[in-house]
């Protein structure tokens, strides 16, 4: 027993001594990833494409990849000589941003961009 509670002390230790921005970055971070992990089983159930514009790629990897680096910016973030004005500014607007960015997906529905189901770079015609 004294093995696998030590396995756990630093994911403890981590989130007991953890700011409270730095807390709300973790359950973000948490959230974005169950948002990833769920987008895969829709896809493993539900099927449809993987590649394209329109597909369960994007929702999947920008779920899992930015839930991940929210955690990981957050903890090596936890370790840096900041005030906590500038580290609550800092994690805020990153963790909004994440937010944003994986909000902003194309949840699959043909058309949902205008009528067009390119993406937005690839419907504007320069020169």
């Amino acid at each position: 027993m004294l093995i696998s509670t030590r396995r756990y002390d630093g994911i403890r230790r981590a989130w007991t001594q953890a700011r409270p921005i730095e807390r709300v970055c973790y359950w973000l971070g948490a959230i974005l990833v169950v948002a990833g992990l769920f987008h895969l089983v829709v896809f493993a159930v539900d099927g449809g494409p993987w590649y394209g514009p329109v597909s369960w790629r994007k929702p999947v990897t920008f779920g899992l990849s930015f839930g991940l680096t929210l955690i990981a910016v957050a903890w090596v973030g936890s370790y840096l000589q900041l005030s906590e004005r500038m580290r609550n500014l800092l994690l805020g607007v990153f963790a909004a941003d994440c937010f944003v960015e994986v909000g902003g997906i194309p949840d699959g529905r043909p058309g949902q961009w205008g009528g067009d189901d390119r993406p937005r770079c690839h419907r504007r015609q320069f020169g």
